[in-house]
């Protein structure tokens, strides 16, 4: 919030990203997502936003946060995004969280 009132800066993606992926390996999924709420433009947050375009934040930091949220907050975000006309990575949107498949070794 300061950086943004006082103007030394303004947040862009990345910052977003970083913000959003900090906040997530801390257990702050909630802030997480306001943090991406925020850089987005979109309500439910209590941050202060950029003036002009909204930021965003990376693909990748937006695809960890959906896989981090309960389905509601994942079905809110995403209906959100949408009615901003931005589009959600689609292996995101699934209802159970992403697992990376390991082949079983042959000896």
């Amino acid at each position: 919030d300061q950086v943004v009132k006082d103007g030394v800066c303004v947040p862009d993606a990345k910052t977003y990203t970083v913000l959003l992926r900090g906040c997530l390996q801390a257990g702050l999924v909630d802030k997480a997502l306001a943090v991406t709420r925020c850089a987005y433009h979109l309500p439910g947050h209590d941050l202060r936003e950029t003036d002009g375009w909204y930021q965003g934040v990376e693909p990748s930091g937006l695809e960890d946060l959906l896989a981090s949220l309960s389905s509601e907050q994942r079905e809110s975000l995403v209906k959100d995004l949408q009615k901003q006309g931005i589009s959600c990575p689609s292996q995101s949107l699934d209802k159970a969280p992403r697992r990376r498949h390991v082949a079983p070794r042959h000896h």
